[in-house]
């Protein structure tokens, strides 16, 4: 029964990875042959899209806007700071502003403002999480709660929604647009129900769509218009209202986006890649400051233009009284806790992180439930040098361990990322391999245990590192350092039911320098204040690690050398779908005496570091006795995204959940069965959890779960 478990869930996964968007259709069966037509129509209009995706674009886009409450209770005075919307009684925010929008294929989308204003200091913080369906036009993506949303005349959405069969008409005899009506197959935070309103050219004109964002809902009517420069329909307004509803507490914003393109071009899929990977021109690019009322494509409103009429200064004299400010700071309080904090003084930022900020938590089986808590110091000078430090503390419930690790890095060489770093933390507790020996030595005289069932927390591990890097050429990271790992024994022994205390010997030492390659092909980057910053690209990340511990260097009681490999990559199959990998090998050479399994990349470090779900990339219930007795390993990690998987269709769940994933893990180290993760986890903008099973060989052993919760900044 495991071996067909495994069997199917191994199919199903490789069927599901490699599936392909579907062709354009040549038929479609709505029970209306005229709204088949008008449907086909519009899907070959955009299938330019299917086939290329935007290489480089440029717009202008001016957005305008309120927030208010429409309902408070008495919990709203302390949260004011911390609901999405306008938090004072008897009070709206009104905002306008100009943005320029740069894109750079494979990038991320630029937005620059150069006109804003409003009516409170929260008008700015709105602004920068307003932009809603701009580019492309095939499916639309909501930056401020990251996903995109699926478009019914889509191949995609041609299997999602289902259209209503009549055709409404409405105008003129010279004038005359046809409403097609449409709403989803089930429930989905992608999916929404509208209409579209095409012309008698079979060209789409608007677009009324009603979705659904966290604790509530949104409005979009989206308007196109000939565009000289595609010579295609494309959006150039939006009206987007969002309804929040929090616990009674209640409030709308409602936002109009212009948007003016000025360059748009296509890649195809067999393109050929650009030769320049400096984007600073695209990242960093000066605009002249605007005049919102010459650029302004609509009058205000006679509401918002009553709020943003200018209001006198107060006199200079004036200062806030006591009791403000304490008043201020107490109604703050909410947001300080549990969100990260920046200040700002002397050319010096610092973040700290809320003690109760929920991100801070995690839990998996085997550490139980994790608290951590960080703080982040940065000092930049003018010619881009910067000196960063970063302190990461926290305690293991479950291993009942307390975690840290503070470095300190001094970049003296930003546009070649030169600089040096020096660290101390704890890693995963382990023991030697000498120990391992005389263990499985004693198991074999007096008893049927293994080395498993004994616990393996024997030596406490803690480790110095001092590192240099610098960039060879684009895209090749070289750092050189050593590490100096220092192991003292823990005397409260084990679940062991024999005694394996006198096993346990001195304090262990190693001074290990090692150099480090890290190569990603075809690198796109910009300069910012003299910075390189690496951005993105089309190819994987290729690492490589060399290191050497010598005897009796500063007490090192260790000699042996280690290699390992990597590589590494996320693809982004179309809009809403990715596919993440990671491959990677080591071993232990040249080892002399007794020594401690010590890998780089396959360990289980203080605060794991895995993919953006903060889930996946990591073995999940991997106990450290895989870690620290395997000479040589070969690891792969495999994780598939998309929001419509398995639960897509289940009603009570599909409306909370933005995404679904499967996971899949391997590992091959010497002397042992294979081990293989397989898992299932779900997700949206406040939690990630994902369930596990793993197999020992082709047998299954145990079932677990990891949670992370995850409240994205758009408050």
């Amino acid at each position: 029964m495991r071996r067909l478990v495994f069997a199917i869930f191994m199919s199903l996964f490789a069927t599901i990875i490699t599936s392909q968007a579907k062709e354009i259709r040549h038929s479609l069966n709505t029970g209306n042959p005229t709204l088949d037509s008008l449907l086909l129509a519009i899907n070959r209009s955009f299938s330019y899209e299917q086939d290329s995706v935007v290489d480089r674009l440029e717009a202008q886009v001016y957005i305008k806007g309120t927030s208010r409450n429409l309902h408070l209770n008495r919990l709203s005075k302390y949260l004011i700071n911390v609901l999405p919307f306008e938090g004072h009684e008897n009070t709206a925010t009104a905002f306008e502003s100009v943005y320029q929008v740069d894109y750079q294929s494979p990038c991320r989308t630029q937005f620059t403002p150069v006109a804003m204003r409003s009516n409170h200091r929260r008008g700015s913080r709105f602004l920068r999480k307003s932009f809603q369906a701009l580019l492309p036009t095939y499916s639309f993506h909501n930056a401020n709660y990251n996903k995109t949303y699926v478009i019914p005349y889509t191949d995609k959405g041609f299997d999602k929604y289902i259209f209503h069969p009549q055709i409404d008409t409405i105008g003129t005899a010279d004038s005359t647009f046809y409403l097609i009506h449409f709403r989803p197959r089930y429930e989905h935070h992608t999916l929404g129900t509208g209409y579209l309103k095409i012309g008698s050219d079979t060209t789409i004109h608007a677009m009324m769509f009603a979705g659904r964002v966290d604790f509530g809902k949104v409005d979009y009517y989206i308007t196109f218009a000939l565009d000289s420069i595609t010579h295609t329909m494309t959006p150039r307004h939006n009206h987007a209202s969002i309804s929040y509803n929090y616990g009674g507490q209640i409030g709308v914003n409602e936002f109009d986006s212009y948007l003016t393109l000025s360059q748009l071009t296509y890649r195809s899929r067999h393109r050929r890649l650009r030769k320049n990977y400096d984007l600073t021109d695209v990242y960093d690019r000066q605009y002249p400051e605007v005049n919102l009322d010459e650029v302004r494509p609509v009058p205000l409103s006679p509401e918002e233009a009553a709020l943003l009429k200018p209001v006198a200064a107060p006199p200079p004299t004036s200062t806030p009284s006591r009791a403000n400010k304490k008043r201020n700071i107490f109604y703050r309080l909410p947001e300080m806790l549990v969100s990260a904090n920046d200040f700002d003084a002397f050319g010096s930022s610092m973040r700290i992180y809320g003690p109760l900020d929920p991100a801070s938590f995690s839990y998996d089986k085997l550490n139980g439930f994790t608290f951590r808590q960080r703080l982040r110091f940065t000092r930049l000078s003018a010619m881009g040098q910067s000196t960063r430090a970063r302190l990461d503390i926290g305690y293991s419930f479950g291993m009942k361990e307390l975690r840290y690790n503070i470095s300190l890095e001094r970049i003296y060489n930003p546009r070649k990322r030169g600089g040096f770093r020096i660290s101390v933390g704890n890693r995963n507790s382990g023991f030697s391999s000498k120990f391992k020996d005389r263990v499985n030595a004693v198991l074999r005289d007096t008893s049927t245990l293994t080395f498993k069932d004994l616990g393996i927390a024997y030596y406490r591990h803690h480790v110095v590192s001092i590192e240099h890097s610098y960039e060879l050429f684009n895209g090749l990271m070289m750092y050189a350092g050593l590490n100096y790992n220092y192991r003292d024994p823990v005397k409260r022994g084990s679940r062991a039911p024999i005694n394996t205390g006198a096993l346990v010997g001195d304090h262990y030492s190693d001074f290990t320098p090692f150099v480090r390659f890290i190569l990603t092909p075809r690198q796109y980057y910009h300069y910012q204040n003299h910075q390189k910053l690496y951005i993105a690209s089309y190819y994987p990340t290729f690492s490589l690690e060399l290191a050497r511990s010598f005897r009796h260097f500063f007490g090192s009681t260790s000699d042996f050398g280690r290699i390992e490999a990597e590589m590494q990559q996320t693809v982004k199959l179309d809009a809403s779908r990715t596919l993440s990998y990671r491959i990677g090998a080591g071993s232990f050479i040249r080892q002399n005496g007794e020594y401690f399994i010590n890998y780089s990349f396959f360990a289980r470090s203080t605060f794991p570091s895995t993919w953006d779900d903060h889930i996946g990339g990591v073995f999940t219930l991997m106990d450290d006795y895989w870690y620290n007795s395997t000479p040589r390993y070969v690891q792969t990690h495999i994780m598939y995204e998309s929001p419509f998987l398995l639960l897509h269709r289940a009603k009570p769940v599909s409306k909370y959940i933005i995404t679904e994933r499967l996971y899949l893990s391997n590992l091959w180290a010497s002397d042992k069965n294979a081990y293989t993760e397989m898992g299932f986890g779900i997700g949206n903008n406040y939690f990630n959890i994902g369930l596990f099973g793993n197999f020992i060989g082709l047998k299954m052993h145990e079932v677990g779960v990891k949670a992370s919760i995850e409240i994205e900044s758009h408050w």
